[in-house]
């Protein structure tokens, strides 16, 4: 029993020397990493700084989402107090730290047994977002708790609420009170109500949930909260609660902005540039050049607010739409607008569905030499490899040719183009051409723009821009340049340009789809006096009959245009009832009328396309591509294009008069004349009296006729073939002598 109690005794006294062994272990790792946190009142001074975004002729572009900092005696107490209430009640009493509020969210995250709460103050939140990584470890929280004391030691508190209330991030890219107030009411801050101020003081925890925009009823549940915790800490009374209570989130009515779209891309570019937050780039003092045209984007702008380009499906739920314009020289990005704030440009992937094929199926297969413009192909319902793809509508073809299978954008087609020509093939040259690909998109679906993720509008446009610039790839952009506040540049846009296709390629891809405005799925696009390229294209959605993308894609010889219109949301009644072929044509063409006309009208061609004549007759009815001979009839002519790897070498045979057999036998003074052909032909026979110069006519058919001729008569004789009343030429010269 003693031995019982010594061995007890000596395990205590083990585990008790172990124990305070780790405690000191733990006070010193906890002293080193807390006195290594040094304050950077740089950082916190720069929320006062603002950034300036310059259009392509340096001037100063304006915007709700380049905010104002707001000062505290800006502020209504009310909004003031509404964050107070919420994220730290005892703001004014603490040092940085509630160490009642650290011990209770201590003990809830034990019994949660992960990290549920933080126990942050409002002046902790401020050295987080100013000062640390957005990274969840104890080394961070102990840091952040030393970062704290230090910005109460330096800062009123006054100061520590205006410095906060102006760093931190509202949602859908909207930092600062003031970009908030503006965005989510259409007001500044200092006219804000009581129940729009609990609206923004809810919104911080968790924008996606309770942005008021999107979920209404978690914002106002939330604002309703925050009410009460107001009432209760006797910052406002029962009257003022009552009223706030009732008073609902209204959406502000648009404002005239035409500017916040086209900035907010500049912001995400910047940030992704720079390889820094969204929040670094608005709360900083740099300069951002960018490709913008004012004139050019308020004109976009009403373009947008017209009902005419707005598409409404069955359930009354309106499209989102944006459209890029895009200078083809420079790759800038000239104007962007887009109608839903849900919609970062940078990071929105979309189906690109038949958009895709110029680039993924026809230009790669034209380049290698795989096909033509003028191909024969088949167009009958496929099944390759368990991939059996339907064209729009169930239709099917039979024998056509490429240049209608792309612009009339037959799917049966475009798949067995890319397995012909190799996906890996086919899409080097398109990821060459600025695509994204998953690596599950190597597959024949891809043909039809069926992607794991999709593309962004950005790089669709991009992979158009290396169209209209003959094969050459330039980068979508819309940042010129950026320097900071002492001048020094941090990004320069340098010119890129790398050959993707050859100039013969893009002429042949180029000439196919300006039939498509001529006469294919573009063709509300038509009309203009000036060449214009197109392709259209839709995604149908899973859930309905409707679609969820539908785009248009053109370009002339100075600007690329990208079209979309579609569902963002995850609902099915938003899905929309519009193709590419519809609105965002018609988007397109009314962009077009408020662009300047291009001084080019056309593209020139390269040296390297060759003309000739192919023979139609040959290609529909023996689906055989060939030059026209001497004598095809006007009627099967047709002027084609080639590059040097693509050109016809055979010449038809059809109409080849020259392989008519015709025979003359001479008995006494008749003549019999034997013709023997295949082709359906009228003869007109001619006999000329070489002594009198008289002549006489016949209209023969196949087979043998029979002619008396005059006794001492010298006669010449010859046939003329005449085809749907053209006459192809005179054949078999013959002199009798009667």
């Amino acid at each position: 029993m003693k031995g019982t109690k010594k061995y007890f005794k000596l395990a205590l006294n083990v585990l008790l020397f172990i124990s305070i062994i780790a405690i000191v272990a733990g006070v010193i790792v906890f002293n080193s990493i807390y006195f290594s946190a040094k304050l950077d009142k740089n950082s916190i001074i720069a929320q006062k700084a603002e950034f300036t975004v310059y259009s392509i002729d340096d001037t100063v572009t304006e915007s709700s989402n380049i905010y104002r900092f707001i000062k505290y005696s800006d502020l209504p107490s009310h909004l003031v107090n509404a964050f107070v209430a919420l994220e730290d009640k005892r703001f004014f009493s603490h040092k940085g730290v509630d160490y009642i509020r650290l011990g209770g969210a201590l003990i809830h995250n034990v019994k949660a047994g992960y990290m549920k709460e933080g126990g942050s103050t409002i002046t902790q939140q401020l050295a987080k977002n100013t000062q640390l990584s957005s990274e969840k470890t104890v080394a961070r929280k102990i840091k952040e708790l030393r970062l704290a004391r230090l910005i109460e030691k330096e800062y009123s508190k006054e100061e520590i609420l205006e410095m906060y209330l102006n760093a931190i991030y509202y949602g859908n890219g909207i930092y600062g009170i003031d970009s908030a107030a503006w965005n989510y009411f259409g007001k500044a801050p200092e006219d804000l109500t009581l129940s729009e101020s609990a609206y923004l003081a809810g919104i911080v925890k968790n924008p996606q949930k309770y942005s008021p925009k999107n979920h209404p009823d978690k914002a106002t549940s939330r604002k309703n909260f925050v009410l009460s915790l107001m009432l209760e800490q006797k910052m406002i009374s029962e009257n003022e609660y009552d009223v706030a209570i009732d008073e609902l989130y209204a959406p502000p009515a648009a404002a005239d902005d035409p500017n916040s779209a086209y900035v907010s891309a500049v912001i995400a570019e910047a940030a992704a540039l720079l390889n820094v937050d969204e929040k670094d780039v608005i709360t900083s003092k740099i300069k951002i050049f960018t490709y913008f045209d004012e004139k050019l984007q308020r004109n976009l702008y009403n373009i947008h607010q017209n009902d005419d380009f707005i598409s409404v499906n069955d359930k009354g739920k309106n499209a989102s739409s944006l459209a890029i314009i895009a200078d083809n020289a420079t790759g800038g990005i000239k104007s962007y607008y887009c109608n839903d704030e849900l919609i970062e440009i940078g990071k929105f992937l979309r189906q690109p569905a038949s958009t895709i094929k110029p680039i993924v199926v026809y230009a790669p297969a034209i380049e290698s030499g795989l096909i033509n413009a003028y191909t024969p192909v088949i167009d009958e319902k496929i099944n390759i490899n368990g991939y059996s793809p339907s064209n729009y509508g169930g239709v099917y073809h039979g024998y056509t040719d490429v240049r209608t299978a792309l612009k009339t954008s037959i799917n049966t087609v475009a798949v067995k183009i890319l397995n012909e020509n190799g996906i890996n093939e086919s899409l080097s040259y398109a990821k060459a051409a600025g695509i994204t690909f998953d690596k599950n998109d190597y597959n024949l679906s891809t043909a039809l723009g069926g992607m794991t993720y999709g593309v962004t509008p950005t790089s669709l446009c991009e992979a158009y821009l290396t169209l209209a610039n003959f094969g050459v790839h330039k980068d979508a952009s819309f940042i010129r340049r950026i320097v900071d506040n002492s001048g020094q540049i941090l990004y320069e846009k340098k010119p890129k340009e790398e050959r993707v296709f050859s100039e013969e390629t893009c002429y042949l891809i180029s000439d196919i789809l300006k039939e498509s405005v001529s006469d294919g799925t573009a063709r509300k696009l038509s009309g203009f006096d000036y060449d214009i390229c197109a392709k259209t294209g839709t995604a149908k959605s899973a859930r309905t009959k409707d679609n969820i993308d539908a785009w248009n894609a053109s370009y002339t010889t100075e600007n690329t245009v990208i079209v979309w219109y579609g569902n963002t949301t995850k609902s099915p009644e938003y899905d929309v009832k519009t193709n590419g072929s519809e609105y965002p044509t018609l988007l397109a063409r009314q962009i077009y009328s408020i662009l300047d006309k291009p001084s080019k009208k056309s593209f020139d061609e390269p040296s390297g396309i060759f003309h000739t004549e192919i023979d139609k007759f040959a290609l529909a009815e023996k689906h055989t591509l060939c030059n026209c001979n001497l004598y095809t009839p006007d009627k099967y002519r047709m002027d084609a294009i080639f590059s040097s790897k693509n050109y016809p070498t055979e010449t038809s045979e059809h109409f080849d008069i020259e392989r008519i057999r015709v025979e003359y036998t001479q008995k006494e003074d008749f003549i019999n004349i034997s013709i023997d052909s295949n082709e359906d032909y009228k003869y007109i026979l001619t006999e000329k009296n070489l002594l009198t110069n008289e002549e006489r006519f016949w209209e023969i058919n196949n087979g043998t006729t029979q002619i008396q001729s005059s006794n001492g008569a010298i006669c010449s004789y010859s046939v003329k073939v005449i085809y749907d009343n053209q006459a192809l030429g005179i054949i078999a010269p013959h002199i009798s002598f009667f």
